[in-house]
């Protein structure tokens, strides 16, 4: 059974690897392919400053539960807020263009 603190180290270990492998100093006669797959996925991969934010999150999910679901609604309720801003946005546009074609239509 892998504990905690071995994934997390070995999500590190993906990460410097993949950097690693960007490097040409570091990794010598890698092709570019390559070079380019490990900076793709690194776009997205958690950083260091990721990883060490989970980590402190699972270890405190341990003393105390809710505070996971506590993380989990704070950044729900800022996806939502920033839903609503988006669908304003969108609804405005759309009425704007109903506007301009009923305007047309009546001249």
């Amino acid at each position: 059974m892998t504990l905690p603190q071995e994934m997390f180290q070995a999500i590190r270990n993906a990460r410097h690897f993949m950097v690693a492998l960007m490097d040409p100093t570091q990794t010598p006669k890698v092709p570019k392919a390559v070079r380019q797959r490990a900076r793709d996925r690194l776009k997205h991969f958690p950083s260091e400053y990721d990883i060490n934010e989970l980590e402190k999150m699972y270890s405190l999910s341990d003393k105390d539960p809710n505070i996971l679901l506590n993380e989990c609604m704070k950044r729900l309720d800022c996806i939502r807020g920033e839903l609503t801003i988006v669908n304003k946005r969108v609804n405005d546009v759309g009425n704007g263009i109903i506007e301009t074609i009923k305007n047309t239509a009546r001249s």
